[in-house]
């Protein structure tokens, strides 16, 4: 199954007022990448936090990248636990979104129309590719 993050695009601000480049994207893309490919790459719902617990994965990451917009595209496999399952019906109602948590420095900058954004530094690190409900109080594109 395909997924999209819209939360976070190369070179724009997220909604938190953070800006990925491009190049350090790619560069966290490609380290996580290696656990994809090691079949390491489990994920949960419902989190946002970096550390993983096996017992409330819901799905793995089998491929991951920037797409044709910038924003990170991935391909997962929802696991057959409970919480898989639980991540199979709320993607069938439509109602929840990728949401990457990276580990990262910042540094504060001020943009061109004077707004303060929060610039990626370096040390971008993909802990997790979590699935979040559009209910949740951590979903950034709630109201």
């Amino acid at each position: 199954m395909k997924i999209v993050c819209p939360f976070i695009t190369a070179g724009e601000p997220t909604v938190n007022k953070r800006v990925y480049s491009k190049e350090f994207l790619e560069k966290a893309l490609e380290e996580y990448s290696k656990r994809v490919k090691q079949g390491i790459a489990y994920c949960e719902i419902e989190t946002i936090e970096p550390n993983i617990v096996l017992n409330n994965c819901s799905h793995r990451v089998l491929d991951i990248k920037l797409n044709e917009n910038q924003n990170i595209e991935c391909d997962i496999e929802i696991l057959k636990t409970p919480m898989g399952k639980k991540l199979k019906e709320l993607f069938e109602m439509g109602k929840c979104s990728a949401h990457p948590m990276f580990i990262a420095s910042t540094k504060i900058v001020t943009s061109e129309t004077g707004e303060c954004q929060e610039t990626i530094n370096e040390g971008v690190v993909l802990i997790n590719v979590g699935i979040i409900p559009v209910d949740a109080p951590e979903y950034p594109g709630r109201k």
